[in-house]
């Protein structure tokens, strides 16, 4: 899953004549390669707070544990390369466009799904006592169908006032070192 941002004057007119204004490609890309660390930051951002770009919260999951949190793998999979005209986050995860756009799964072969839920217990010593530790077991459950929930991790057509907002600020200061006269 790849997000392109190509243009950011199409939200603010001062923002593109601003960029205009920067003449050469590598104060352009070096521009872009801030741009995207705030980019990166931002998603970050949005999986400590379980918010999607726009500021509405995830839908929860129906088990123990963070939407999209438990392991980190996808929100350390972001990563994004700067060019001359944009910047581009991606990530390589298999499974973030099912989270970005949300999917209902079927069964390919049979009539159900069949997948393993995980769950704690506590663990009770010999004589009754609870212990601190719990012990995680899974079981096997079976479902027709699942519906995964969206989930949007980063913006598509238009990036929101809290994009908007981190890019503008971004935008401003990296003009302000460069630009002075």
């Amino acid at each position: 899953m790849a997000v392109r941002v190509l243009s950011l004057g199409r939200q603010d007119e001062r923002l593109s004549s601003a960029l205009l204004r920067l003449g050469s490609n590598e104060a352009r890309r070096e521009l872009n390669q801030v741009l995207g660390a705030g980019a990166l930051a931002r998603v970050g951002l949005e999986f400590e707070s379980s918010t999607d770009p726009y500021g509405k919260t995830w839908k929860p999951v129906g088990r123990d544990g963070s939407a999209l949190r438990d392991t980190g793998r996808l929100n350390n999979s972001f990563h994004y390369g700067a060019a001359t005209g944009n910047f581009r986050l991606d990530t390589d995860v298999i499974y973030a466009a099912t989270h970005q756009y949300g999917a209902i799964i079927r069964p390919k072969n049979g009539k159900l799904l069949w997948f393993k839920l995980p769950f704690a217990t506590q663990v009770f010593s010999a004589r009754g006592a609870k212990l601190k530790r719990r012990k995680v077991m899974s079981q096997w459950v079976a479902a027709k169908k699942v519906t995964i929930p969206q989930r949007q991790m980063v913006p598509e057509g238009d990036i929101g006032p809290i994009w908007f907002g981190d890019f503008d600020t971004a935008v401003t200061e990296f003009l302000q070192q460069h630009l002075k006269t």
